[in-house]
């Protein structure tokens, strides 16, 4: 297939084996006009992909074949601990591919497959017992050419015409359609959809209407701010609640305290925050005065955590409220967001607080 590039595109000097930021994706807004709200942003028809669990990952492939793998905080992971992986690359020209890493099983099955391979070194048994795949979804550069500037029905032409195993994308034009699809979707036990503007470019660490998440819970993910002490055989662990923030500037808002009992998830933030516990928030966490007065005596964290610490947690929630309450996130005339009924659902260690929500998106999240 003849690529080609029309002379008005602007060109980005993208190298292979240059990690770039990957254009990111945004939450719909939690009501049920979501559905017909994203064909109308998408200009009346919008091109959907089902959203896998797993790990974002670019690829990037020389002229003589060799591969990089690159994640979405721009780490590279060696190719050589993932030796299922290069089958999947072998048909690919030089050039640079938007990807996802998963399990051959769907669902949390094939994300934990994931985790499990997530190390610095090969492990034989586990590359056997739980092999991954690489499903493509963008081109971002193919045979040195540049396809950013590209509409993505065109850069998927493109890609398709290369890879084998390219996520399946089906287009819809009307929101009640495309909430029979999603439904269908969610009852196989799938996290949802990604619904793309087929006429979009590609845009580097972009987060806006073009790409937008549909997911049958509200999803964030949130900086870890401090810990609570559980009590009775809760009092053995570490913790038995966090309270998380979104980002705001350069400061970190509070907008939930959530309970955690899963021993496993309690252990891992543990060692990611290292023992590095506050006994005050540092600078950039913006706690509320009333954790002070008798009345909100219990939301006071028992120890704080940096923002620099980079713990990362998604959680889940029905919706974002807006009230008076003992939250910093978006504080206006003393009210401010906070989630209805959160829960978490893993720790993100693909991304560090730089990556997490804003309170711009909460906002846009909410309707505001």
């Amino acid at each position: 297939m003849e690529i080609i590039v029309k002379e008005e595109y602007k060109l980005h000097g993208l190298e292979v084996g240059v990690p770039i930021k990957p254009m990111l994706v945004k939450e719909a807004k939690a009501d049920d006009k979501k559905f017909n709200d994203v064909i109308k942003r998408h200009g009346s028809k919008s091109a959907c992909e089902i959203k896998y669990d797993g790990y974002r990952i670019n690829v990037h492939k020389n002229d003589d074949g060799a591969v990089r793998l690159f994640t979405r905080n721009l780490n590279e992971l060696s190719i050589d601990v993932f030796p299922d992986l290069v089958k999947y690359t072998s048909g690919l020209p030089k050039g640079i591919f938007d990807c996802e890493m998963l399990g051959l099983d769907e669902g949390i099955i094939g994300f934990n497959a994931v985790k499990k391979r997530v190390r610095k070194e090969a492990i034989k048994e586990d590359v056997e017992k739980y092999p991954l795949q690489l499903r493509f979804f963008d081109a971002l550069m193919v045979e040195g050419k540049e396809l950013v500037e590209m509409p993505l029905s065109y850069r998927r032409e493109i890609l398709e015409n290369y890879c084998e195993n390219v996520s399946l994308q089906t287009y819809f034009s009307e929101g009640e359609e495309l909430e029979r699809y999603f439904n269908g979707v969610v009852e196989r036990g799938l996290e949802g959809l990604v619904c793309k503007n087929p006429d979009s470019k590609y845009q580097f660490g972009a987060r806006n209407n073009n790409w937008i998440k549909l997911k049958k819970f509200l999803s964030l993910d949130l900086a870890v701010l401090g810990v609570y002490q559980g009590e009775g055989k809760a009092a053995s662990l570490p913790f038995a609640a966090l309270v998380l923030g979104a980002k705001n500037g350069e400061k970190y808002e509070t907008i939930t305290k959530v309970g955690i009992s899963n021993k496993q998830l309690i252990e891992q933030i543990d060692s990611m925050i290292g023992g590095h516990y506050l006994d005050e928030a540092d600078e950039r966490s913006v706690f509320s005065d009333r954790i002070h007065s008798r009345t909100y005596a219990r939301k006071k964290p028992a120890r704080y955590v940096s923002a620099n610490s980079n713990v990362v947690v998604e959680v889940e929630a029905m919706n974002v409220t807006r009230s008076k309450n003992w939250h910093t996130c978006g504080l206006d005339e003393g009210k401010a967001y906070s989630l209805r009924i959160p829960r978490i659902i893993r720790v993100r260690d693909d991304k560090s607080s730089l990556d997490c929500n804003t309170m711009q998106q909460i906002r846009e999240i909410y309707g505001n």
